[in-house]
Formats: structure tokens, C-alpha cells, sequence
């Protein structure tokens, strides 16, 4: 902890000393501005240009408070700091001899590596830590095991590694980077990521001209305007309309299949299942922006977008469970797998997963509780208290309790040294045990009492039953 500690003061000290307070890069407030039109003036004065409150220098958008040098996005205080120490910026960590640190800490200034962090001493069996990209597990021994290696750096919780560090663009979508976690967005009107991954590639340039699709456009406010349908189609050029098609050629437009007769496309037909056009000339195999969701061998489910008539994985995909087949995305659970959850009643409700989803199954729990271990209905019903049973045959009792599904035995009913065995005491929801077993007789006379009485042991305890005016035969327990 206290290297941990060291090394985000030194952080802090090196960002102040190389960037003399408020740094080069990251703007100081303007007295009597409000900090968006501050941020602009500064981005602006540097040579960028002011968008959706981020500088843009050249194509690039730099992080939150950055502005422009030398025509690309300056450098951040951290990532000096990174530098300064001997390290690689880069995913907003800093990286040491090829080890990505935790987040906000820069290599030691005299191994180059990432401060220490690596967990030490006892453990508990199956606890997970990680650490400067590193994930660590406690073994059967109590002791911190390595595990794998984290591409993208450690989770702030320190208990996972991250899918993501920031926002950014994948697979033609953009993605928001949630915690660590990637959320798909909103697909690029282009299908495709610019190089550095950060955002979608420009649909088109102000004021050019293109056809595609049978119509003739032009790009206004980066988006494509529709100005002429093609009777005959798109040009070679692809930069206005053909005057004749060839007889039989095809053309997919808005998922409709047009074939060329007479030079002119004609005879329009609806592409199959309502799909989208996925070339030119031809249907695709899926409506864009339609969902799917489909199950792989293991039973985990695959997510896809359809995207320019084509089915593409998403982004991001389930966790361990199948697709929900009413959403066509990822369900709450992996099919085949069984839950029993108990009710407010502590009477087990058992479940299996069809589709996705949790099922109530037909055959449900009889006044017990749900067995944790099998996910099935147990032998008793949860109680913290003892309850006391007798054995069927020899009617010796025994105190047990009922802990997750399960019973556990508690103290037999008996003497100390266990040569008299007792039943429990009373009719119904005993919980102690009695004095006697049930159906002994004694015969016996008892203090303060001068007449000679045959007991007999009932529900746990001595009852008289009749007396002996002759007094008793001990060894037959009865009246002589």
C-alpha cells in the first residue's frame, strides 16, 4: 500500500513540475469565461477546431481539455508523466517493459517497471485479484497463484481485467466504454471505423457526388440526399446515371430486385423475408438493423446486427447465458441450467432455463425448502430452531434443525452416558426432549405419594395409569 501510495505522489508532483501547473496541453480557465467558451478560444488559438466540446486537430479528436501542437492532439499531464518516468502511453494507462499499470500510476523511476501491487500473504481459497495487468487467484494452499494476462489493464474494482478503457469504434459501431465494459451503439453511416478505432470514418465531403443503389447523391451535412432515381442504373463512374442497362442485369435498391429490360430496370420484386440489399445487385440476407440472436455449442449465446443486408457479430456478447428467443437478445440465464430459490415462505420454488429465460418447473416443492447444492427441492424445510423427532421403530428421540434444504442432526434424547434412551416431549412441533421413552411402564411408588402407581411413558412423559393396592412386581413392572 505504501508503494502504491509512493508511486501516485510521484504522479501528481512530476505532472505539476513538467507542465508548470496547469500545463501546455490541458487549458487554464480564462478570467470572466465560462469554461466552454474558454476551452474553445484555447482549442482554436492552438489551430483546431471546436466540436461536440472536444478539440478536433486534423481528423482527430483529442481527450476532454486537450488542445492541438504541431497539428495533432498535445500531449495530457499524465501521459508526459508516463513518459518522463520511461514508460509508453497508451489506452490511458501507462505501460512498463510491457506490462500495463494500474490506472493513474507511471513506472518506478529506477526499475522502469509498474509500482509493486502484486497481492501478498494469507487468502482465502478462490479469491481473485489483479493487479498491473496481471490476474491472480488464491490456491488450495491459501497462497496468491498468476493467472492470465489483462490486454487492456486491471478493473478499478481489482477484481477483473477491462474489455475497454474508452469509448471508441469497432466492427463499423460505435461502442461506449461502461466501467469496463463495452455497450454497443449506434452502427457508422459509412460500416466502417476510422483506422485508430476512435470514431466512425466521414459518410462523405461536403458537396460530393456520388450513385449508389440506382440513385444519384450528393453529400450535405455528411449525410447522402437522394437528387435522381436511375432508370438505367448508376454509371460506370459511379458519379451519375447510366443511359441504358443491359438487358437481364440486375439492381437491388431499398431491398427490392429490379431486372433490366429494354435498357431501363423494371419488374420490381421484394428481396426474400423482407432482407435488405446487400450489394448492388443483389439481396442480402437479413433487414438492416434487425437483431439476432443465436446459440453456439456450448449454449451461449452469439449476438449479431444485420448491417448492410449482412448479419455481423455485435460488439459486445453474452455472458455465460443463452439468447432470449423473445428479444433475439441475450437471456437471464444458460439453457438447461436449474435454479430452486426459495419463497418468502422458505418453500423451494425449482426452475430450469428454456430460451433464455427462467421456467417455474411442473413439478414443484413440497412444504421443503430448495437444496443449494443440487438446485432441487431438499428433505426439510428451512428452521434455525431445533425440532425434535422420534425414531419409527424404537421411538428415541433426536434434536435436528433444517439449514439450506438439508437436515442437521443435533443431540440425541438420553441419559449421559446414553444407556436410557428418551422420546420428545409432547403430541405435535416438539422441540425438546421428554423423561421416558414412549410405551415403557414402571410400577413404582413416587415421594409424598403413599399408594403404589403403574406409569406409563406417553408423548415423552410419565403418566399414571392405574393404582396397586397389593404393591408392585418390579421385575414384570406391573401391580402384584
Amino acid at each position: 500500500m505504501m508503494k502504491r501510495a509512493f508511486g501516485i505522489a510521484a504522479f501528481f508532483m512530476l505532472s505539476i513540475f513538467l507542465t508548470g501547473g496547469c500545463g501546455s496541453a490541458e487549458p487554464c480557465p480564462i478570467d470572466g469565461l465560462d469554461e466552454e467558451t474558454a476551452a474553445k478560444l484555447k482549442c482554436e488559438d492552438s489551430g483546431g477546431t471546436f466540436a461536440n466540446s472536444l478539440c478536433v486537430c486534423g481528423q482527430a479528436f483529442c481527450p476532454a481539455g486537450v488542445v492541438c501542437k504541431d497539428g495533432a492532439c498535445a500531449k495530457t499531464a499524465f501521459e508526459l508523466s508516463c513518459e518522463a518516468s520511461g514508460g509508453t502511453y497508451k489506452d490511458e494507462r501507462c505501460e512498463c517493459k510491457n506490462v500495463k499499470c494500474d490506472a493513474g500510476l507511471v513506472c518506478n523511476y529506477l526499475t522502469k517497471e509498474c509500482p509493486e501491487s502484486k497481492p501478498t500473504g494469507f487468502c482465502n481459497v478462490a479469491d481473485v485479484f489483479c493487479a498491473n495487468s496481471r490476474m491472480y487467484t488464491c490456491g488450495e494452499d491459501n497462497t496468491w497463484k498468476e493467472g492470465e494476462t489483462c490486454d487492456k489493464g486491471c478493473h478499478s474494482d481489482q477484481k477483473k481485467c477491462v474489455n475497454c478503457t474508452s469509448d471508441g469504434c469497432e466492427d463499423g459501431r460505435l461502442f461506449t466504454c461502461n466501467d469496463g465494459e463495452i455497450i454497443a451503439g449506434d452502427a457508422c453511416k459509412s460500416g466502417k471505423c476510422t483506422d485508430d478505432g476512435l470514431k466512425c470514418e466521414l459518410s462523405c465531403t461536403e458537396g460530393d457526388v456520388s450513385c449508389f443503389d440506382g440513385k444519384l447523391q450528393t453529400c450535405t451535412s455528411e449525410t447522402w440526399t437522394t437528387t435522381e432515381v436511375c432508370d438505367a442504373g448508376c454509371a460506370e463512374d459511379k458519379e451519375s446515371c447510366a443511359t441504358r442497362c443491359d438487358d437481364g442485369s440486375t439492381l437491388c435498391v431499398d431491398g427490392k430486385l429490379k431486372t433490366c429490360s429494354g435498357g431501363v430496370y423494371g419488374g420490381e420484386e421484394n428481396c426474400d423475408n423482407g432482407a435488405s440489399c446487400k450489394s448492388e445487385t443483389e439481396c442480402g440476407e437479413c433487414a438492416n438493423e434487425s437483431k439476432q440472436c443465436i446459440d453456439d455449442e456450448n449454449k451461449i449465446g452469439k449476438t449479431r446486427t444485420c448491417v448492410a443486408g449482412v448479419w455481423k457479430d455485435d460488439v459486445s456478447q453474452c455472458d455465460d447465458v443463452s439468447c432470449d428467443i423473445v428479444t433475439n437478445g441475450c437471456g437471464e440465464c444458460k439453457n438447461e441450467s436449474k435454479q430452486c430459490i426459495d419463497d418468502e415462505n422458505e418453500i423451494g420454488k425449482p426452475r430450469t432455463c428454456i430460451a433464455g429465460v427462467w421456467k417455474d418447473d411442473a413439478n414443484q416443492c413440497d412444504d421443503v425448502s430448495c437444496d443449494v447444492v443440487t438446485n432441487e427441492c431438499g428433505e426439510c424445510k428451512n428452521h434455525s430452531n431445533n425440532i425434535c423427532k422420534n425414531d419409527e421403530d424404537t421411538q428415541a428421540g433426536h434434536l435436528e434443525t433444517c439449514v439450506a434444504g438439508k437436515i442437521v442432526l443435533g443431540d440425541k434424547c438420553q441419559n449421559n452416558n446414553g444407556s436410557l434412551k428418551y422420546s420428545c416431549e409432547g403430541e405435535s412441533e416438539m422441540t425438546v426432549c421428554g423423561t421416558c421413552l414412549n410405551d415403557k411402564k414402571v410400577c413404582e411408588r413416587r415421594g409424598g405419594d403413599d399408594m403404589f402407581w403403574v406409569y406409563l411413558c406417553t408423548h415423552g412423559e410419565w403418566k399414571k395409569e392405574y393404582t396397586c393396592r397389593d404393591g408392585c412386581n418390579e421385575q414384570m413392572n406391573e401391580c402384584n
